[in-house]
């Protein structure tokens, strides 16, 4: 099991760094100029150690695990298309990988719709309920609660400026909103 994890951790790796990945994805990227401020109030020393770190790439993700490869790009971009409005980020949370990821819920009608429509499509998921939320930091393990606790009451509205669907073989296609 041991070497699994090791092999599967090199595969992922590899995957990176040739500019190719498990899965496809579809993410609504959002401006909100609001959150810097919540992110210059973490303590450096509390970030994640690894590249990650504060999220600069403000987005929502759509659907992860699109099979790339057995679906058109007119199929995707039309199953995402159809995003309207505006994005409430609210009820700042976090949930644990190999560190605390410090997150707000995103809220909007057609996250879920679009989530619905991908779904149709090939693809792998290990997530059930679609869950849509905005990363605002990665920290060290045992970080993220207090600032949990610290932002707890927080909101702030996101204007969604464009879609972009990563493909497999890691090439990007904006999709306009």
């Amino acid at each position: 099991m041991k070497y699994f994890k090791l092999f599967e951790q090199f595969s992922a790796d590899l995957n990176e760094a040739s500019g190719a990945y498990d899965y496809g994805c579809v993410m609504v990227y959002f401006k909100c100029p609001d959150i810097r401020s919540i992110q210059d109030a973490i303590n450096p020393e509390h970030l994640d150690g690894s590249e990650k770190g504060i999220e600069d790439e403000h987005h929502v993700t759509l659907l992860y695990g699109i099979h790339s490869h057995q679906v058109s790009d007119e199929d995707v971009i039309a199953a995402a298309k159809g995003f309207a409005g505006t994005i409430e980020l609210k009820n700042v949370g976090m949930f644990q990988n190999d560190c605390d990821v410090l997150k707000f819920e995103a809220s909007n009608p057609t996250l879920h719709a679009c989530n619905f429509n991908l779904k149709k499509l090939p693809h792998t998921s290990s997530y059930p309920n679609y869950e849509p939320h905005s990363t605002i930091a990665y920290l060290k393990k045992g970080m993220g609660q207090r600032y949990v606790d610290q932002f707890d009451g927080i909101t702030h509205t996101a204007t969604p400026t464009h879609l972009v669907y990563s493909k497999q073989d890691g090439s990007k296609i904006n999709i306009e909103i």
